[in-house]
């Protein structure tokens, strides 16, 4: 299992990767209280995809506020 750091909007998130399968990948997470997962051919797709789900979830957020 692989960690690494993201940021998103200014905050810093660790994120953990493993492989699932051949080609899929898992990122997973916790942003904002909440646990957030995002799958990806590649271990640098799924961190990429997680972190677009990050912005989706705080983007929601700031709509709500």
């Amino acid at each position: 299992m692989e960690r690494h750091a993201v940021q998103v909007s200014g905050h810093l998130c660790g994120v953990q990767v493993y492989r699932l399968a051949t080609n899929v990948w898992i990122a997973e997470g916790d942003f904002l209280g909440d646990q957030l997962r995002a799958r990806g051919s590649t271990a640098g797709k799924a961190v990429r995809a997680w972190h677009e789900v990050a912005g989706k979830r705080l983007l929601a957020d700031e709509a709500i506020e």
